[in-house]
């Protein structure tokens, strides 16, 4: 079973590709990244149970919601931004680029809360 940490490692190596569409993948990758190990926490702590449907995605905020409603806006965005990465083929490079930055340092603190929430 893949856990989410190890898609930053294919994060990491679409640097070094540097093209639109290693851009456009690793933000679709660091959402998955977060979504993934959001679902694991939701497991280990609150008892969550797996829909395995599209509508997990919002399950999972709705159950985060009363407990971190910030962590639930970042998600938001970091969702949105895959999104548009994926579906949004007029975007230019600078908004690529800016998508991916925002998705990084999203990625970052959302993961970095899960493990303050760990302790």
């Amino acid at each position: 079973m893949i856990q989410g940490r190890e898609l930053l490692a294919i994060v990491s190596f679409l640097d070094q590709v540097g093209t639109e569409a290693a851009l456009r993948t690793q933000i679709g990758r660091l959402y998955y990244a977060v979504f993934l190990e959001v679902r694991t926490w939701c497991e280990a702590h609150l008892g969550y149970s797996r829909v395995r449907m599209a509508r997990e995605h919002q399950a999972l905020a709705n159950l985060l919601s009363s407990i971190d409603p910030d962590l639930v806006d970042q998600m938001g965005v970091l969702r949105t931004s895959r999104n548009a990465a994926d579906y949004d083929e007029y975007l230019s490079m600078a908004e690529i680029l800016e998508l991916r930055a925002v998705a990084s340092e999203l990625a970052t603190v959302i993961l970095d809360r899960l493990r303050l929430m760990d302790t």
